[in-house]
């Protein structure tokens, strides 16, 4: 089967929109995995901190719960 010039364009635009909105996808979640991973690494290399940090606020709230 032959194709016109017309059509082959217009598969070629087809193509060429979805690897785009692909790529589009691709960049969103390839985003999100790296600030997931900047927070990773920041709390386990302030490992400590963290913890104290989460102890506190476990008190604070339990301590406020406590008043009510």
């Amino acid at each position: 089967m032959n194709l016109s010039d017309e059509e082959i364009e217009k598969r070629i635009e087809k193509t060429v929109y979805k690897l785009e909105k692909f790529y589009k996808i691709y960049n969103f979640i390839y985003r999100i995995k790296k600030c997931v991973e900047k927070f990773k690494e920041f709390i386990f290399k302030n490992f400590i901190i963290f913890l104290i940090l989460y102890t506190v606020f476990i008190l604070l709230l339990f301590k406020s719960l406590n008043r009510i």
